[in-house]
């Protein structure tokens, strides 16, 4: 992290040499006190919406492969269509 590389220039000491911090419990009270467990709710909830929007981009992204595809057919039938159309107009007497 920056702090860390730049953190000795910045306070004349090493942030690498120093002891990590222990992480403690907290009693059911303060987890109530600082909203713990509705920052809990709050991340499964995000995790929800981005389960649901990583389905969503691969839904577009199929229905756009479809979408090319439906064009792509669409495209060749109007050229068979064409293609009947001027032999029929080649074929007709008088023409």
């Amino acid at each position: 992290s920056l702090v860390g590389r730049y953190g000795k220039a910045l306070s004349g000491s090493d942030v690498q040499q120093m002891e990590g911090l222990e992480s403690l419990e907290f009693d059911e009270e303060t987890e109530k006190m600082l909203g713990l467990e509705d920052i809990e709710s709050a991340l499964e909830q995000l995790d929800t919406v981005a389960d649901s929007d990583l389905r969503t981009d691969e839904t577009r992204d199929a229905d756009t492969a479809r979408d090319v595809d439906l064009a792509r057919q669409d495209e060749e039938t109007r050229e068979a269509d064409r293609d009947i159309e001027l032999e029929t107009e080649s074929e007709r007497p008088g023409t």
